[in-house]
C-alpha cells in the first residue's frame, strides 16, 4: 500500500474516547495574538487547495470483468475503452455511480466536493490498482450485490485537505478557531515566548532550547536530527508531568523517528518502553522493522499480528507483475487494516501513554472527534508536547492545526534548506494566502548567523564526504557544518562501480537509480550507454508523469518553443513522450500545437515583448519589475533575471538604477549558491540556477540565445523558460543574426498560437 495512504485511508470517522476520562493539559503556549484576517487567507488557500484535490473525474464504464480465488476473493475490472489519467494519486480513490447520473452529457468531467446527489448509489467501491495503458480500474466494492454495469460512474480522489479544510471552514470548529490566529503567527518565525515554569528536563545542552514554547531543531543533511529527537525525547518522557506527541509526514518517516526514540528508551527508561508507555500507532507501521529492532512492544494495542501480515503482503506486493495479482493483495490489505480490535483511538488520549507516534494526518483527524474537539474549544489539549517531524514539507496551516493538540510546546523538526511544501494551487494564489500553503513553519530559516537560543542548529554532520560536506556547507549553512564521511569522488562510473551485482555472473545486474532529463541538457552531452556502467536498462526505464513546478501554459509554451527551434534529428525523447501520451499533437486554428498532459495547473499566461533597440527594452523589464514589486506585492526574492550571454555589463548600467530607485539591489551570481537579501534581486544563467525555479522569471535580450558559431541554444532557453512557477516574461530585441530573429519570431508565433 501506498506509504501515505496505508495508514489512515481506511480511518472510522467515530473515535470512543468519552468513555473514560482523557488525558487534558491547559494551554500555556503564551502566544502573542495573531491577525485575524491571516486566518482568514490561510482558510481561503486551504479551501482552494481542497477544492483543487477533490474534484471528481467522470468516465465511461464499456464492459465490466470478474476477477476471482477462491482464497484471495473477487475483484470487478471496470473497463473505460482509453487510457486512464488522473490528477492526482489513484490510491485511496473511490469509483461509484450514484442514482442520478445518467448517459447524457449534461455532468460536466470534474465535479468538486460540494457535488451531492440525494438518490443513493448504484454502486461503488475502492480503486485497488489501475493499468493505464490498457484503461482499466480494478475495484473492491462496498457491497458485492450492487456491481458495476456499463454507463457512466465518477471517481473521487481520496480527500487528503478533508479534515484541515474542516478546521478552517467547517461549523464545527468555529470556537475552536479562536486559537488559530497566534498559531499562524508563530508558524511565520520569530515567536519563541518561554516556558512558565521553566523545567531541568532533557539532554545537557538543549536544556536552554527545551524553556521554549515555539523552538526549532534545525537539522542540515546528515546531521542526525532523527537521532538527536530520539534522544531528546527519550530523556524528557522520564518526567512524570509529560505527555509528548510525535508525527511524521509518511508511515516510513513516522517508523524511522519511532525506532530512534525506542533506541534511546532502551537506553535512558527501558522500563517506560517494558511498560508500554512508549507507542506507535497505526495500522501503517512496518511491524518486520520494529520486530527487527526488538522493539515490537511499541506496537501493542495496533494488534502485531495483523501488521505482521500486512507487511508480509506488502512485501509480495512489489514482485507482482500483473494488474490482477496487485489488485487481490491490495484488496486484502485493505480488509487487514479494517479489521480486528485497533486500540489506537483510546491510546491516542490516554493519560497512562506517555509517547505516542503516529503520522501527522492521523493525529489530526482526531480533531475531528467531538470530544477532543470540545476539548480544544476549552482552551485545554490531550498532550504537553508535539514534535513535528520533517516539517519543512508540512505547511504552515497544518503546522497551525497540529499544534491545537499541544498544551505547553511546539517544537519543529527538519531543515528550511530542503524541499518545502507541496501545493498545487498556491502559485496561482495571491501572495497573502499562497503563503500558508506552499511555505512552512521552518521557511524563514535563511542565514545561521544570530540564530535565538529557541531554534537549535545541528552542525556535526557524518553523511558527506569532507569535499561535498564543505561545498555544501559554505553554500547553504555559511560554513558552520564539520566532519563527514567518505563517499569518494562523484563521478558517475564510480558511484555505479560501488554498487554490489546482484548476480556475480551477470555485469548488468547492478541496482542504480539515474534521474534525467534530455531536454535541460545544455552542456550538449550525449546519453550515456548504460551498458559500459553495467546496468541493464532494458524494460527499467520510466518516464516521470507529473509535473509540480510550472503552471500549465508556461510549460506548454516552452515544449512547443523547443520543439520549433530544435532539430528534427534531436526529438527522440518528444517522440517518446507522445507514445506514452504525455504530450498530445493538437490543431489550433489551422497550426500544431504539443499540448501537454503532464501539467494539470493552470496560471497566467506568459509574456513577450520585443523592441527596436536595447534601451527601450530595458526601460520597460524596469517599468515591469517595479509594478511587479510595488503593485502586485510580489518579493524581490521571488523574482530571477535569467540572462545568457555578454549582457550582464548592459543589465547593471540600464536596470540596476532603476531598481535602485525603490530600494532593489539587481546582484549578479554565478556558478555559487545564490545569497539572497529580502530586497535583492538575482540576475544569473540558466547553467546557474539550473535545479532552482522562482515565481517569477524574467528573460531579458532573448536574441541572445545564441552560440558563437550562430547556433540556438534551445535547450539553454528551455531550461530558462522551465525555472518559472506562476510568471514568465521574455523581452528581447527586433534584428540580429539569422538564429536571433529566428527565436523572436519562434515565441511570437507560439504565443499567437497559445492565446488565440
Amino acid at each position: 500500500m501506498h506509504d501515505e495512504i496505508g495508514d489512515f485511508a481506511y480511518e472510522d470517522d467515530s473515535i470512543p474516547v468519552a468513555e473514560f476520562q482523557p488525558a487534558r493539559f491547559e494551554f500555556r503556549l503564551d502566544l502573542p495574538e495573531g491577525d485575524a484576517q491571516k486566518q482568514k487567507d490561510a482558510a481561503a488557500a486551504v479551501r482552494q487547495e481542497y477544492r483543487d484535490g477533490s474534484r471528481w473525474k467522470r468516465l465511461n464504464c464499456h464492459r465490466v470483468s470478474i476477477f476471482a480465488e477462491q482464497d484471495r476473493g473477487t475483484i470487478f475490472v471496470v473497463h473505460v475503452g482509453s487510457s486512464v489519467e488522473f490528477d492526482w494519486t489513484w490510491e485511496g480513490a473511490k469509483a461509484f455511480r450514484p442514482t442520478s447520473l445518467d448517459g447524457e452529457e449534461r455532468y460536466s468531467d470534474h465535479f468538486s466536493e460540494e457535488a451531492a446527489y440525494e438518490e443513493g448509489i448504484v454502486w461503488s467501491g475502492e480503486i485497488v490498482e489501475v493499468d493505464e495503458r490498457n484503461g482499466c480500474l480494478f475495484i473492491s466494492l462496498d457491497d458485492p450485490e450492487m456491481t458495476p454495469a456499463t454507463g457512466p460512474f465518477f471517481v473521487r480522489p481520496f480527500e487528503f485537505m478533508s479534515v484541515l479544510d474542516a478546521i478552517y471552514n467547517g461549523d464545527e470548529f468555529e470556537e475552536v478557531r479562536e486559537y488559530l490566529p497566534a498559531r499562524l503567527n508563530a508558524s511565520e518565525g520569530n515567536v519563541h515566548p518561554r516556558v512558565a515554569p521553566s523545567c531541568g528536563v532533557g539532554l545537557p545542552h538543549l536544556r536552554d532550547w527545551w524553556q521554549h514554547s515555539w523552538s526549532v531543531l534545525w537539522g542540515p543533511p546528515g546531521t542526525g536530527k532523527t537521532w538527536t529527537t530520539g534522544q531528546q525525547i527519550a530523556k524528557v518522557m522520564q518526567a512524570e508531568n509529560e505527555r509528548i506527541l510525535v508525527v511524521s509526514t509518511t508511515n516510513r518517516a513516522t517508523d524511522a523517528v519511532a525506532i530512534s526514540i525506542g533506541e534511546a528508551a532502551k537506553e535512558f527508561c527501558p522500563d517506560r518502553l517494558d511498560n508500554d508507555l512508549l507507542l506507535r500507532i497505526g495500522k501503517g507501521a512496518s511491524y518486520q522493522s520494529f520486530v527487527g529492532k526488538n522493539l515490537d512492544p511499541m506496537l501493542r494495542g495496533t494488534e502485531s499480528e495483523v501488521l505482521s501480515q500486512i507487511d508480509g503482503l506488502a512485501q509480495q506486493l512489489q514482485l507482482f507483475e500483473s494488474s490482477e495479482d496487485k489488485a487481490l493483495t491490495r484488496k486484502r490489505i485493505g480488509e487487514l487494516r479494517t479489521s480486528g480490535n485497533d486500540q489506537s483511538n483510546r491510546i491516542f488520549v490516554d493519560a497512562q501513554r506517555r509517547v505516542v507516534v503516529a503520522t501527522a494526518f492521523k493525529a489530526m483527524s482526531y480533531l475531528k472527534d467531538p470530544s477532543i474537539r470540545k476539548m480544544v474549544a476549552d482552551g485545554d489539549a490531550p498532550f504537553t508536547t508535539i514534535f513535528i517531524d520533517e516539517a519543512g514539507l508540512i505547511s504552515r496551516t497544518a503546522v497551525a492545526a497540529l499544534s491545537l493538540l499541544a498544551a505547553r510546546r511546539v517544537v519543529l523538526v527538519g531543515d528550511s534548506k530542503q524541499l518545502a511544501p507541496i501545493s498545487r494551487i498556491s502559485r496561482i494564489l495571491p501572495t497573502r494566502q499562497q503563503t500558508w500553503l506552499a511555505s512552512s513553519g521552518l521557511s524563514h530559516l535563511d542565514g545561521t548567523e544570530n540564530l535565538p537560543i529557541a531554534v537549535h542548529l545541528l552542525s556535526q554532520q557524518r553523511r558527506m564526504h569532507p569535499d561535498v560536506c564543505k561545498v555544501v556547507s559554505s553554500y547553504q549553512y555559511d560554513g558552520v557544518l564539520t566532519t563527514a564521511q567518505d563517499m569518494g569522488p562523484a563521478t558517475l562510473r564510480l558511484l555505479l562501480s560501488i554498487v554490489e551485482k546482484s548476480d556475480e555472473n551477470d555485469a548488468n545486474s547492478r541496482s542504480a537509480h539515474i534521474f534525467y532529463d534530455n531536454a535541460q541538457n545544455v552542456y550538449d552531452t550525449k546519453t550515456p550507454k548504460w551498458s559500459e556502467f553495467g546496468l541493464d536498462m532494458r524494460g527499467r526505464s520510466t518516464i516521470m508523469r507529473e509535473s509540480f513546478r510550472s503552471t500549465t501554459p508556461i510549460t506548454e509554451l516552452a515544449v512547443n518553443v523547443l520543439s520549433r527551434l530544435s532539430e528534427s534529428s534531436t526529438r527522440q525523447e518528444q517522440q517518446e513522450l507522445l507514445q506514452l501520451g504525455l504530450l498530445e499533437k493538437t490543431d489550433r486554428n489551422g497550426e500544431e500545437w504539443l499540448r501537454v498532459r503532464y501539467n494539470q495547473i493552470d496560471g497566467p499566461k506568459p509574456i513577450y515583448h520585443s523592441f527596436d533597440n536595447r534601451s527601450q527594452e530595458m526601460a520597460s523589464i524596469a517599468g515591469h519589475l517595479k509594478h511587479l514589486i510595488q503593485k502586485d506585492g510580489i518579493s524581490p526574492t521571488d523574482i530571477c533575471i535569467l540572462y545568457n550571454g555578454r549582457v550582464q555589463n548592459i543589465l547593471q548600467s540600464s536596470l540596476a538604477p532603476a531598481l535602485a530607485e525603490i530600494g532593489v539591489e539587481l546582484s549578479f551570481q554565478k556558478n555559487r549558491s545564490f545569497e539572497r537579501q529580502p530586497n535583492t534581486l538575482i540576475a544569473t544563467t540558466p547553467h546557474s540556477f539550473k535545479g532552482y525555479e522562482s515565481e517569477a522569471i524574467v528573460i531579458p535580450c532573448v536574441d541572445n540565445y545564441v552560440a558563437p558559431e550562430g547556433k540556438t541554444l534551445e535547450n539553454s532557453l528551455y531550461v530558462a523558460m522551465t525555472r518559472a512557477r506562476s510568471l514568465l516574461a521574455i523581452y528581447g530585441v527586433n534584428g540580429g543574426s539569422e538564429a536571433s530573429r529566428k527565436i523572436g519570431e519562434t515565441i511570437r508565433t507560439c504565443l499567437s498560437i497559445q492565446n488565440a
